[in-house]
């Protein structure tokens, strides 16, 4: 005779009933990693830097509000945000305090006019966050901006370089001392940073126009070039912030040559020149 098998009188265990220090650790094994934007900083600049297609963690935040709650820390860790909206993001960040909790942050330029952001914003975002990793996505002038600069974009037509991205690193475990904005207010000096990688974007487009030699790439590697260390009082550039640089990344596609040996000049000798 064939046994029957009897149903299980015990009540079926639910996720919502572990403890949240089991929960968390449930959904860390959910979380991507490294944030998208580090495998594309590499490629043409371009503002989707951040996309990505692994959504877990972000589904499972909209079960309910306890997993909500649990899971912002984790997706906040790497964090974007369009340098227009700035002030509802960091008010965001706050509301929740999720500001700890930032890793990496991915800042977005979409104004093609100098003057139309704020000036110094870096010092309220850093102010709020203290991020291993800073990466802006913008077009060439703001850079010149960050170091309280100008940017001569006179040969600007000639390129055609809507945007170029700029990564600021530091190491983790490096105590942050507080920065003397009397003295440098730029985002260059607003942390120790000791890793720099910069993507031009593309000069291809200029090279078919004639005499292109004598072209100058809108560019702030360029800018701080142009002006010879041995022979000016006064650099266009934060002296002490690129001194203490142990990495520094260039990347270009058809650079011109007299600006690369400009980019490897102002370098020095860092420990890795990407």
């Amino acid at each position: 005779m064939a046994s029957r098998v009897l149903p299980s009188t015990q009540p079926v265990a639910s996720i919502e009933t572990l403890p949240n220090e089991l929960l968390d650790q449930v959904l860390s094994y959910l979380s991507p990693g490294p944030p998208p934007s580090s495998r594309k900083l590499r490629q043409v600049p371009v503002h989707s830097i951040t996309s990505s297609t692994a959504l877990d963690l972000k589904n499972v935040s909209r079960a309910s509000p306890r997993f909500r709650a649990l899971t912002r820390p984790l997706l906040f860790a790497h964090t974007r945000h369009e340098l227009r909206d700035q002030d509802r993001f960091l008010d965001f960040l706050r509301e929740h305090e999720l500001a700890p909790y930032v890793q990496s942050v991915v800042v977005s330029v979409r104004s093609i006019f100098p003057s139309s952001e704020k000036p110094l914003w870096w010092v309220r975002l850093l102010g709020e966050v203290d991020p291993h990793h800073l990466t802006v996505i913008a077009p060439p002038y703001m850079f010149a901006h960050m170091a309280l600069r100008h940017l001569d974009g006179v040969h600007s037509w000639a390129f055609e370089l809507p945007l170029q991205t700029i990564q600021f690193h530091r190491p983790a475990q490096r105590p942050i001392p507080l920065p003397n904005h009397g003295s440098d207010d730029t985002l260059f000096s607003a942390r120790p940073w000791t890793e720099i990688l910069f993507n031009e974007g593309s000069s291809l487009r200029a090279y078919s126009n004639y005499e292109y030699y004598l072209l100058r790439v809108p560019s702030i590697m360029d800018h701080w070039g142009s002006v010879d260390p041995l022979q000016s009082k006064e650099l266009p550039y934060p002296v002490a912030a690129i001194s203490r640089l142990t990495s520094f990344h260039y990347i270009a596609v058809f650079p011109f040559y007299n600006h690369t040996n400009l980019v490897l000049k102002i370098s020095g000798r860092p420990g890795e020149v990407g």
